[in-house]
């Protein structure tokens, strides 16, 4: 009886542990209202609030993958960007206030169909590497959200897969300063996904 029940205890630490592993947190914004499950193996890069510009920034890395391409390993990077600005009115404004704020390293940009939000895969090049970025823009409550995933040439079909999982957590609500009692639920962008993503 006491083997049985010491192997049921370490079973119980196995699956616990097991789950573990494949846990997510949540990043929450009260104050940029939007959520998001966030792998615990992404490391945050960086974090800054800056009320006189008007924004916030999160910044993960992503666990490094070998690049045959490039013959190293690589970090890709996966951000959110949220903007309350008097200038960024819609998703227009949103889009063109970031298209020109990345314009001098811009090789070129077309748009992904098949992803959530209005998206772009946009390349670019810097200190002689280009870069891709998925970047996907929304605009909600009166604040711009534009949530890139970079990576090299090499790396990108590699972590795009995990970019987009993330694409479908990502939760919109009344920020904390506009929300009053019986405001709406959030808006899970999730239920609304393609099953398929073609570059």
């Amino acid at each position: 009886m006491k083997n049985r029940f010491t192997a049921l205890l370490y079973g119980l630490i196995l699956v616990s542990a097991i789950a573990n592993l494949n846990a997510d947190s949540i990043y929450k914004s009260d104050e940029y209202g939007f959520s998001v499950k966030v792998p615990d193996d992404w490391r945050i890069h960086a974090e800054m609030n800056d009320p006189d510009e008007g924004r916030m920034i999160i910044d993960w890395g992503m666990p490094k993958v070998y690049s045959e391409l490039e013959k190293t390993e690589i970090e890709n990077a996966v951000s959110i960007t949220a903007y309350k600005r008097e200038e960024i009115k819609d998703i227009e404004d949103l889009m063109e206030f970031d298209f020109k704020r990345v314009e001098d390293i811009t090789l070129a940009k077309s748009p992904v169909e098949s992803m959530p939000g209005v998206s772009y895969q946009i390349l670019t090049q810097q200190n002689m590497q280009t870069y891709s970025t998925n970047a996907v823009y929304y605009y909600e409550n009166g604040i711009g959200y534009v949530i890139a995933f970079t990576a090299t040439i090499g790396t990108y079909d590699m972590n795009h897969p995990q970019f987009r999982d993330f694409i479908k957590t990502i939760e919109f609500f009344e920020p904390s300063e506009n929300r009053s009692p019986g405001s709406a639920l959030p808006f899970d962008i999730g239920d609304t996904f393609p099953d398929s993503v073609a570059l």
